[in-house]
């Protein structure tokens, strides 16, 4: 059985057809493959592996920066990474300025909650807790 690797994991990948390296890497022969890729420390020949999408999760933000009136205390958004989701911000132009959410992602907490069904897209807003006032 191959060992399965989500494009995330991939630390390099070299396309012979555009990258001639002179030589050999570990004694990979170059002349016999056409995509080599790189994971952790270990190169693979194109045959070796396979390759599979990486999940789009769920995650909860909660940020306490920002509070008060007229301001969100939480969301939930679809995105592949922690950092992707902290990234994200409800606020109606997606910005980190200090006025409804955060002042930056450093201060969001983020929690997986799930894995998003077919059809959700990375930056889709589940729902938004907002705080009017």
């Amino acid at each position: 059985m191959k060992p399965k690797f989500k494009l995330f994991d991939l630390v390099h990948v070299i396309d012979v057809n555009k990258e001639q390296p002179d030589g050999e890497i570990n004694g990979i022969d170059f002349l016999k493959e056409k995509f080599l890729y790189k994971v952790g420390g270990t190169w693979y020949y194109e045959n070796e592996i396979e390759l599979v999408p990486p999940r789009l999760k769920i995650w909860l933000l909660t940020q306490n920066d920002v509070t008060g009136y007229d301001t969100f205390d939480s969301c939930v958004v679809c995105a592949y990474t922690e950092d992707e989701a902290k990234n994200m911000s409800p606020e109606y132009d997606g910005t980190f300025k200090g006025h409804c959410w955060a002042r930056s992602p450093d201060v969001v907490e983020a929690l997986c909650i799930g894995i998003a069904t077919e059809g959700l897209e990375t930056g889709f807003f589940v729902c938004k807790s907002f705080n009017a006032g």
